[in-house]
């Protein structure tokens, strides 16, 4: 778990790590301007190697992302933009208790130039 970004975990108020109910740790965090995904099954002494969850695109920018479960299954909230301004999205993914990563929602964002910190509600 290395990261390019002194804040990959820093915010409080957005939710970075989560223990599910099969006991299994994962952990969502910024580097290069991208987020990384990793988890443990052995209460943090192993983890499985980081998986990119957002955009390959050099042009695309992720940040600030939030995480949350419902059973075993995760649920990722992030901002990603444009580096030349074209716009941005809010994104959730799905991440099931097999590492499969789904994209369920992208959301066009209206104005990127405010720096918000998505959230996620399960009912």
């Amino acid at each position: 778990m290395l990261s390019s970004s002194t804040k990959a975990l820093a915010s409080t108020s957005q939710r970075k790590v989560v223990r599910t109910p099969n006991g299994h740790l994962h952990i969502v965090y910024e580097s290069m301007g991208k987020l990384w995904y990793q988890k443990s099954v052995n209460n943090g002494s192993t983890w499985y190697a980081p998986k990119l969850i957002s955009y390959p695109d050099p042009e695309i920018i992720s940040k600030n992302p939030f995480l949350t479960f419902y059973g075993n299954t995760l649920y990722l909230v992030f901002e990603s933009f444009d580096v030349n301004g074209e716009g941005g999205v809010i994104d959730l993914y799905s991440i099931d208790q097999n590492g499969n990563i789904t994209n369920l929602f992208p959301y066009q964002m209206i104005n990127i130039e405010v720096e918000s910190h998505p959230s996620v509600a399960v009912d």
